[in-house]
């Protein structure tokens, strides 16, 4: 299968995103945090995150032709 240009732009924002998301975890985890990565800092980049992914995923629906999901 191959991915359309849509979905691997998509897929490029989630993956340098969740990327980072584990480096701010981690500096905080090693009590070195950013000094953007306070708990409250990441929590709403988590969100974020999130939001980015629900995107994504309605890029690849579309990409497939599916409109919609009983999970959505």
């Amino acid at each position: 299968m191959v991915a359309s240009r849509a979905v691997l732009e998509q897929l490029d924002v989630v993956t340098q995103a969740l990327s980072e998301a584990y480096r701010k975890t981690q500096c905080l985890h090693e009590g070195n945090p950013d000094p953007n990565g306070s708990f409250d800092e990441i929590r709403d980049y988590l969100k974020w995150l999130w939001e980015r992914w629900e995107e994504m995923r309605s890029v690849m629906r579309v990409d497939l032709g599916i409109e919609s999901s009983v999970d959505d």
